[in-house]
């Protein structure tokens, strides 16, 4: 019998050289796994296409502890990867200082937080 531990949901769709991930509900240590996962196989089947992640956690409250070290743990592998920039859509600013103390550990990746998707295209255009 499959024990399912987690407490939301997710999407990845790759469109031209952006990945958007939406996550949906809280989350733990369980769901930044199976995102994670996920994650790894899609920018590494499309190394050569993807620069930009959109993160959308607009309809989400927050994470476990758990989730945010699962996270950092990404990320580390995440700054050797060849993306131009990563946006972050979220609301709100305690979710926003949670993610910067216990995420990132470096400044290797330009990441920059909207509250929208438009403005969050917009700067991923300032790129090209």
């Amino acid at each position: 019998m499959f024990m399912d531990f987690r407490h939301g949901r997710h999407t990845i769709e790759v469109i031209d050289d952006i990945v958007f991930i939406d996550i949906y509900e809280d989350f733990n240590e369980y769901d930044i796994k199976a995102i994670t996962t996920d994650l790894k196989s899609v920018i590494e089947h499309n190394q050569q296409k993807v620069n930009f992640l959109l993160i959308d956690i607009l309809n989400s409250e927050g994470g476990t502890p758990e989730a945010f070290e699962e996270s950092r743990k990404f990320n580390i592998w995440l700054d050797e990867q060849n993306l131009y920039a990563k946006a972050i859509i979220c609301a709100s600013p305690i979710l926003i200082e949670i993610n910067e103390s216990r995420v990132r550990d470096t400044n290797k990746q330009n990441i920059q937080y909207f509250d929208n998707k438009k403005n969050a295209l917009n700067w991923f255009k300032s790129f090209l």
